[in-house]
């Protein structure tokens, strides 16, 4: 017996095959039109015998659910980190949040600076939520636009111009480090200069306790955008997110443990 393929279950087939949301997208409007989880038109099978449309719908079935079954694993293996060169977002242990590179670098950055410097969470996060406005989420270690006509532009987590990027430029070759990107170079840079010619921002926080005071101080003394661009709205929204997402992945740590 051969079964005769029309053209709508032959592209439902190929968009099976893909995986991820294509499938799920051709599941659903295979529900739609006599296809998943419906009767087959038996007008497609040669022998035209209950039996053999009972088996074609059950091979369909299957299909689907083995193609939801990888997925799942791909994730299983992702968040195991058996996968290697896959960037994707891993998820949380929590429903609906993810936990990506710019996260983990954020959290990190709110680590460092309690530890360092003694700031509390919401402080550290105020000044982390500023240096993510400044990058579009750590993504832009360099100025797209710069908008000083042909200057360099910023550079770094801080987005560093002028003078201050000359002396983040000389503290990579001073140390060894090719990669201005790196967690290591800039958080490197950002500690000398709090500990330097940067000072006063830790002044100015330490009588502050929360996140959009804490935020506004860091814009106003340690970046000192211009005032057009500053959207302090967006820093603080930026710094309000990594903490409700940090404040969440350490509680749900402390309970593994």
């Amino acid at each position: 017996m051969s079964y005769n393929y029309g053209p709508r279950y032959q592209d439902l087939v190929r968009q099976m095959q893909q995986g991820g949301a294509t499938a799920v997208k051709a599941a659903k409007e295979a529900r739609k039109s006599r296809g998943y989880m419906s009767p087959v038109n038996v007008s497609m099978i040669e022998d035209e015998d209950e039996d053999s449309a009972t088996s074609l719908n059950t091979k369909l079935i299957k299909r689907f659910k083995d193609v939801r079954d990888n997925n799942e694993s791909l994730i299983s293996a992702k968040k195991s980190k058996l996968i290697e060169g896959i960037d994707t977002p891993v998820f949380s242990k929590s429903s609906g949040v993810t936990v990506d590179k710019a996260y983990e670098t954020s959290f990190k950055l709110i680590d460092d600076l309690k530890a360092d410097y003694g700031m509390s969470t919401e402080v550290a996060a105020g000044f982390v939520g500023n240096l993510w406005h400044e990058t579009g989420g750590f993504k832009y270690m360099q100025e797209i636009r710069p908008l000083v006509k042909g200057s360099k532009g910023g550079l770094g987590f801080a987005q560093w111009t002028g003078r201050r990027r000359d002396n983040f430029e000389s503290y990579l070759k001073q140390e060894g480090k090719e990669d201005t990107a790196s967690y290591d170079a800039n958080y490197g840079f950002l500690k000398k200069e709090l500990d330097t010619t940067e000072g006063r921002v830790l002044k100015r926080l330490e009588d502050i306790s929360n996140i959009k005071d804490a935020t506004k101080v860091v814009s106003e003394t340690y970046l000192i955008p211009s005032k057009k661009y500053a959207k302090i709205d967006k820093r603080i929204e930026a710094a309000e997110d990594i903490l409700k997402r940090y404040n969440e992945d350490r509680s749900l740590t402390d309970e593994d443990n």
